[in-house]
C-alpha cells in the first residue's frame, strides 16, 4: 500500500465512524525533512469545530517491510513496532509544532493492527470526545481526565485564553498597518544603497511554515554579495538595533530579522560572532 492509500483506507474508517475529513493536503514532509511522498496529511473534519486541525503522518515503508519480511516482527512486541500512521490533532489557536510528538490528542497504529481484523474504538474516541468535549479537549486534559475526579475548571481558561488571543490577533494586525510599510521602506532603501548586500526578501513566516505560531507575522532574510565580515558587521551595526546580549536576533512588533544570513550563489545559512568578529556555516 502507498501513503495515499493507505491515508484513503483511515478516511474511510472516519466515514464509517460518522466524521467527514475535507480541505485534505497532501505532504512529502514537515518543515524541512522529507518524510516520502504523500506521509503528511492535513485535513480537517466537518463535524467538529472548524478550529480544530487534523494531521496524520504515514509510514508505508515501515508496513511493507513487516508485511513481507516474516522475522522483521518475530521478536518484537507491539509496543515495540513502529508507528505505522499517526492521527493527531491541535487547536488552531495553541498551534506548537504540528506534529504528533507535540499533539496531547494522538493515535497510533502499528503494522499489527493492519494484519488484523482490527477495531478503530481509540479513534472514534478521540474524535468523539473532540466533537461533545472541545472545552476539555482544548484543555489538552482529555486523555486524562478519566478513572478520577477532578476539580480542575475546563471553561473559564478557554474563555480566558480565547479573549487574550482574539485581542493579540487584533493588535497584530493593527502593529502590521504601521510597521510593515515602514518596514518595507527601510528595506527599500537598504536594498539601493547598501553596497555589501545583494538581495532582501520579506516573507509571511507562518504562511511559509504551516503549524508554527509565531509572535512576529513576517520575517526578513538577507543575503550578501560575499563574506566580508567587517562589512556585514558594519552593515547591521548601521541598519538594525542590537537586541540583548549584543546579537541582531530582532523582533520589531511584527517583523523579525533571520538570525542567519546568505552569501550569493551560496545557499548554506551563514551566521556571525559579532565579538570574534567570525563567520562560520553549516557544512
Amino acid at each position: 500500500m502507498t501513503n495515499k492509500e493507505i491515508a484513503e483506507l483511515m478516511f474511510s474508517k472516519m466515514k464509517k465512524m460518522g466524521f467527514t475529513p475535507y480541505d485534505i493536503n497532501y505532504g512529502d514532509g514537515y518543515f524541512l525533512f522529507e518524510m516520502g511522498e504523500n506521509s503528511v496529511v492535513h485535513f480537517k473534519i466537518k463535524e467538529v469545530w472548524k478550529n480544530w486541525k487534523f494531521g496524520m503522518w504515514i509510514d508505508s515503508k515501515e508496513f511493507e517491510y513487516y508485511k513481507n519480511e516474516d522475522e522483521a516482527g518475530k521478536y518484537c512486541s507491539y509496543e515495540d513496532e513502529p508507528n505505522i500512521v499517526q492521527i493527531f490533532c491541535q487547536h488552531e489557536h495553541l498551534l506548537d509544532k504540528f506534529k504528533p510528538s507535540r499533539s496531547a490528542l494522538c493515535i497510533n497504529f502499528k503494522p499489527t493492527d493492519f494484519s488484523h481484523n482490527w477495531s478503530d474504538y481509540r479513534l472514534e474516541d478521540m474524535l468523539k470526545m473532540i466533537k461533545y468535549h472541545p472545552i476539555m479537549c482544548w484543555n489538552e486534559f482529555c486523555g486524562d481526565h478519566a478513572g478520577y475526579y477532578s476539580d480542575r475548571s475546563f471553561l473559564l481558561p478557554f474563555i480566558k485564553y480565547e479573549a487574550e488571543y482574539l485581542f493579540k490577533e487584533i493588535a497584530k494586525k493593527i502593529k502590521t498597518v504601521f510597521w510593515l510599510n515602514y518596514t518595507k521602506t527601510k528595506l527599500f532603501l537598504m536594498k539601493k544603497f547598501s553596497k555589501v548586500l545583494y538581495d532582501v526578501e520579506l516573507y509571511d513566516f507562518e504562511k511559509e511554515n504551516e503549524g508554527w505560531s509565531t509572535n512576529y507575522l513576517y520575517k526578513i532574510k538577507l543575503t550578501f554579495n560575499k563574506v566580508d565580515v567587517n562589512k556585514i558587521c558594519s552593515f547591521y551595526d548601521f541598519w538594525f538595533k542590537r537586541a540583548k546580549y549584543g546579537k541582531f536576533n530582532i523582533c520589531d512588533w511584527v517583523i523579525k530579522l533571520d538570525s542567519a544570513f546568505h552569501i550569493k550563489d551560496d545557499k548554506k545559512p551563514h551566521w556571525v560572532d559579532y565579538e570574534k568578529r567570525e563567520i562560520y556555516h553549516d557544512k
